[in-house]
């Protein structure tokens, strides 16, 4: 994820440099982090099917069986990729988490914040997850499963919040907010000013007030 996008569910971090130019000469594990960076961006940017090996291979500067060592197949890059947008925004959760680890209800406004403000940036296409997903047939499970494991996880983050707000009933409420931060991820990607999504912190309001009795 440039820092605009960095931590949310939906779109990898932009690094300077690396979907655009060469990788620079590094070795190891540095030089498959520099290659992950590559093509993180390629995939999301032009969608997962429109881009070859060939062409990480060629920004990358590297030779195929450079790539081939770490990646035998194209769908363990794939796979790889999503790893990394996963950990990374996980990390930014985890990062907001901790500043409000006696307030629930401070900590999910300021989550939905930097979601809603990460959808309204500049070059955002939707959700990683999402749009990967919608590229495969079931006959890709490894790759859809994965997609599916990262919405399965914001769910029961979200069904943590909820129990900690005490809401009545932890799974509805998580899977109104989750429906709602999707499609603040997927209208987002359409909208040049982010759209209807821009309203997902009105709509966190609504759905407070509606599952705590305000």
């Amino acid at each position: 994820m440039t820092t605009q996008r960095t931590g949310t569910p939906a779109a990898p971090p932009r690094q300077q440099g690396t979907a655009g130019s060469r990788a620079p000469r590094l070795r190891g594990p540095a030089l498959r982090e520099a290659v992950l960076d590559i093509a993180c961006q390629l995939f999301y940017d032009n969608g997962v099917h429109a881009v070859g090996v060939d062409e990480v291979v060629r920004r990358a500067g590297i030779a195929k069986a450079s790539l081939y060592r770490w990646f035998p197949t194209k769908d363990a890059l794939i796979l790889a990729v999503l790893d990394r947008i996963d950990q990374q925004l996980w990390a930014r959760w985890d990062e907001v988490a901790k500043q409000f680890a006696d307030d629930a209800e401070a900590e999910l406004r300021t989550q939905i914040t930097w979601m809603t403000d990460m959808a309204a940036s500049p070059g955002y296409r939707g959700c990683a997850f999402v749009n990967t997903a919608a590229e495969f047939s079931e006959s890709h499970d490894e790759i859809r499963d994965r997609c599916l494991q990262h919405e399965r996880e914001l769910g029961m983050r979200l069904r943590r919040l909820g129990r900690r707000l005490a809401v009545p009933d932890p799974d509805s409420f998580a899977d109104q907010l989750q429906l709602g931060i999707v499609g603040t991820f997927t209208t987002s990607g359409l909208f040049s000013n982010a759209g209807p999504g821009r309203r997902l912190p009105a709509l966190l309001d609504a759905i407070l007030a509606a599952n705590l009795g305000r």
